[in-house]
């Protein structure tokens, strides 16, 4: 436990601060394959170099290693050798307790709060999608907007990482709602209103929903990990980002958190089927005017990306949600990538879903095996 000012963090120090926690995990698992990796310092190293393009030589073709090794590429190579022998996975950062910042008032009761509903979150991943993450991230929570930023420099600064270069702005994140969450590479915050105590009681009202949006916030950071998005990589025409459109990152993070509060949402029965479409039904804005990253803002553009999602998961399969974020790595293509996985491209899909999202019958028949 440590204090830093207004901050209290919660977290197992055992592990050392790297330079990069993904080369770092790169590192030791390759020493315990054998390889002369020299010091295990999170740093890319000549004997780091020798050691990765052995074990690419080696064992590189089935565990779908791919070089050159960078910081970037740590990520994938440490998941990938985690997933080809479980006993690497002890390397993964994962394997750490999260590291919980919260204020200093009534600090015990948020932390147990904020722990409890990231081992609820990362258990639903592995026994409903079976996914772990090989990363970390930081969990920030608080009831005060202005304790944010502060706290996550916090966060960012223990964890080696360079500071952002814009706060947070986190009266769009929090202002007006009973909780608010944001999540990016590093982070995931949280805020709620303050109540009026500090108990069990509270703690236990608050904690489902609480739990559903950290949800929500953990595929985020499952898709950058699965589209091999650490650091953040743009689209070959530089006009965005690579990890979009905003309405599959979105739509498909509430679907999860609608499968974690119901499991019927799994299903495409009538009254699922009708609950999930009449938001997009109402909504006025194109699903292609959601495509670009940040372009998802309100109960509306949500409602439309959430359906989106749904009807491409109906038809597809769950697990086609998680494989839309591994082919933007193959790829590097949003379009490549949505043709690979669902079989038309996004222009057309964006096209057809404005008839399919107003028209119950034709969401019906899209969703149909075999249905183009």
């Amino acid at each position: 436990m440590l204090w830093r000012g207004l901050a209290f963090a919660f977290c197992m120090m055992a592990a050392p601060i790297f330079a990069s926690e993904r080369i770092a995990c790169v590192q030791s698992q390759l020493a315990s394959l054998g390889y002369d990796i020299g010091v295990i310092d999170g740093q890319i190293q000549p004997q780091t170099r020798t050691a990765t393009r052995a074990a690419f030589r080696d064992i590189g073709e089935h565990t779908k290693l791919i070089l050159p090794f960078d910081d970037r590429r740590a990520g994938q190579w440490c998941r990938q050798l985690g997933l080809g022998n479980v006993d690497l996975q002890a390397a993964w950062p994962s394997q750490n307790a999260a590291c919980i910042y919260t204020d200093q008032f009534e600090n015990a009761l948020k932390q147990a709060m904020l722990s409890k509903a990231e081992a609820t979150a990362r258990q639903f991943f592995k026994d409903q999608f079976g996914i772990s993450l090989a990363g970390s991230f930081a969990l920030i929570g608080t009831e005060d907007p202005e304790h944010v930023n502060p706290l996550l420099n916090t966060a960012l600064a223990e964890r080696g990482v360079r500071p952002r270069k814009s706060p947070l702005d986190f009266e769009k994140i929090c202002q007006g709602r009973k909780i608010g969450a944001a999540a990016n590479r590093e982070f995931i915050t949280m805020c709620w209103q303050k109540p009026d105590a500090y108990n069990s009681a509270w703690a236990n009202q608050i904690s489902p929903r609480l739990t559903a949006i950290l949800v929500h916030e953990f595929m985020h950071q499952t898709q950058y990990e699965l589209a091999i998005d650490i650091p953040a990589r743009r689209l070959s025409n530089n006009k965005d980002w690579l990890l979009g459109p905003s309405w599959m990152i979105e739509g498909s993070a509430e679907v999860v958190e609608e499968i974690f509060q119901n499991a019927d949402a799994q299903t495409s029965d009538g009254n699922t089927l009708f609950t999930m479409q009449k938001p997009a039904r109402r909504a006025r804005v194109l699903l292609s005017d959601l495509n670009k990253s940040g372009a998802v803002n309100d109960s509306a553009d949500y409602g439309t990306a959430r359906f989106a999602a749904y009807i491409l998961a109906q038809k597809h399969g769950v697990q086609s949600l998680f494989d839309y974020f591994r082919a933007l790595d193959d790829t590097e293509d949003r379009d490549a990538a949505f043709r690979q996985v669902f079989g038309q491209s996004l222009g057309s899909f964006e096209v057809e879903f404005e008839t399919v999202r107003r028209d119950f019958g034709a969401a019906r028949k899209y969703i149909k095996k075999g249905t183009p």
